[in-house]
């Protein structure tokens, strides 16, 4: 039981009643939560659930592990707020521009993660596709810009104040018939590099 995720998907079932609906709540797919409740399974040495008509429900053995695992969860609770007024993050806002491809399949589970830690600090989605987003943050008018530049496109320069990080470097790929002039050419990829602001 060394994995907290694992319990944390335990109390998730146990209050959604549903292994796809506790999958939705914490950012996974069904099967991926489905293996974290296996391995806590493992983990124990017994059943901690059973499938029903009326969906999934907690073995007495799921139930008894259920009490400590939310005791377990709300002394971590506790611990991050306490961390967070130290750090002055006990409440505010945070203003994320984002295109909509990122805004899709990248920020969800880190705005997840990031409003479980600081539950007072609001934090707001804004699409801007680039290079428009660019603009916004150098006016202030959002705190972070996760975008997309072209190795071989124009780059906006930031000024001083603002800082850029790579994450996530992809390579993008031309289909095209065979008979195709630029096919009959060697074989050629451009790579896409999306910078962010800091959090």
């Amino acid at each position: 039981m060394q994995d907290l995720n694992r319990l944390a998907t335990l109390i998730a079932v146990s209050e959604t009643g549903s292994i796809s609906k506790a999958a939705a709540r914490l950012g996974y797919t069904p099967p991926a939560l489905s293996q974290h409740l296996a391995k806590l399974e493992r983990d124990v040495g017994m059943v901690l659930l059973v499938r029903s008509s009326r969906g999934v429900e907690l073995t007495q053995a799921g139930q008894t592990l259920l009490v400590y695992a939310r005791q377990v969860m709300h002394i971590l609770d506790e611990a991050r707020s306490a961390l967070a007024e130290v750090a002055g993050l006990t409440e505010g806002r945070i203003r994320i521009g984002s295109f909509t491809t990122a805004g899709v399949h990248l920020l969800p589970q880190a705005v997840l993660r990031f409003r479980r830690n600081y539950p007072n600090i609001h934090t707001s989605i804004h699409e801007y596709e680039p290079p428009t987003g660019d603009t916004a943050l150098i006016n202030g008018e959002i705190d972070v810009l996760l975008t997309h530049v072209y190795e071989h496109g124009p780059v906006s320069e930031l000024p001083p104040s603002l800082e850029s990080e790579t994450v996530l470097v992809e390579a993008l790929y031309a289909v095209m018939s065979a008979d195709h002039e630029a096919a009959r050419s060697p074989a050629r990829s451009r790579r896409a590099s999306w910078p962010a602001g800091r959090w």
